[in-house]
């Protein structure tokens, strides 16, 4: 129970990476102001090391993102909630780095790194984050999608 506990808080952290993006950018060539608000996951699917792949239907994540840090609040299935900070660490038209600068369901995470890249396709947002891997990790992918909250 204590691993199926600690691979949920971890993967409330990735779903942070995930969740706060927007492909269009300014004429500018700068990410576009709706890039930034409240996003909710409707679905995700985690791809772990062994080669299994997971669904998580009953995780509710919502996040709010500003121009310099995500904010993630999940509540888990088991009635477990979890937040995360993390800091944008790169931000382009495609993708980002962030890295955790709190967790108050895993602090062992804080200062990891994960790669996500994105797009939008009308109110939906799909990710794929590449979580920093460590030998404690299982987790190699998560792809998610989201809703304006």
């Amino acid at each position: 129970m204590q691993a199926r506990v600690l691979v949920a808080v971890s993967f409330g952290a990735l779903v942070l990476a995930a969740c706060a993006t927007d492909s269009r950018v300014a004429a500018t060539g700068e990410v576009d102001p709706s890039f930034y608000g409240r996003w909710r996951n409707v679905e995700t699917k985690i791809y772990r090391a062994d080669g299994t792949i997971a669904m998580q239907p009953d995780l509710q994540c919502v996040s709010e993102v500003s121009q310099s840090e995500a904010i993630s609040e999940c509540s888990f299935p088991s009635g477990g909630k979890s937040r995360v900070v993390s800091r944008f660490v790169s931000l382009t038209a495609t993708g980002y780095e962030l890295e955790i600068t709190e967790n108050d369901g895993a602090p062992h995470t804080v200062g990891s790194r994960s790669r996500v890249e994105y797009r939008i396709a009308g109110n939906r947002r799909f990710t794929t984050v590449y979580p920093q891997q460590s030998a404690t990790s299982p987790v190699v992918k998560v792809e998610a999608t989201y809703v304006r909250d």
